[in-house]
């Protein structure tokens, strides 16, 4: 995954989640906007193979984000479902939003570091 392809999951996971808690009316745009540029990276991605030690990053990542993914959700479901921030099913797209943006800030760490 390009660094260009994180940095968007990043910004669009954090303007979800202030879309959530400041208008939750709205808060199903940034969703839609990162299904609009998934369709379109998808197209502009030259496919490169990874290494072995990406394939492993690249599937801890996944797994870590699942893992928070799961117990967001869960928590969300539990905790908010009955405030104004988590009412109407903003509880769900509030743990897809954070869900967003842990992998985006997961997948930017090692870039620092690679060669």
């Amino acid at each position: 995954m390009k660094k260009q392809e994180s940095i968007i999951q990043l910004v669009i996971g954090l303007i979800g989640l202030v879309f959530c808690l400041v208008l939750p009316k709205l808060a199903y745009l940034p969703s839609v906007l990162i299904g609009v540029l998934a369709v379109i990276m998808i197209r502009r991605i030259k496919s490169a193979p990874f290494t072995e030690a990406e394939h492993q990053y690249f599937r801890k990542v996944n797994i870590i984000s699942l893992i928070c993914w799961v117990i967001f959700a869960l928590l969300g479901f539990f905790l908010l479902r009955d405030e104004r921030i988590g009412a109407d099913g903003q509880w769900f797209l509030l743990s897809a939003y954070l869900f967003i943006t842990i992998h985006g800030t997961l997948m930017l760490l090692p870039t620092s570091t690679r060669r």
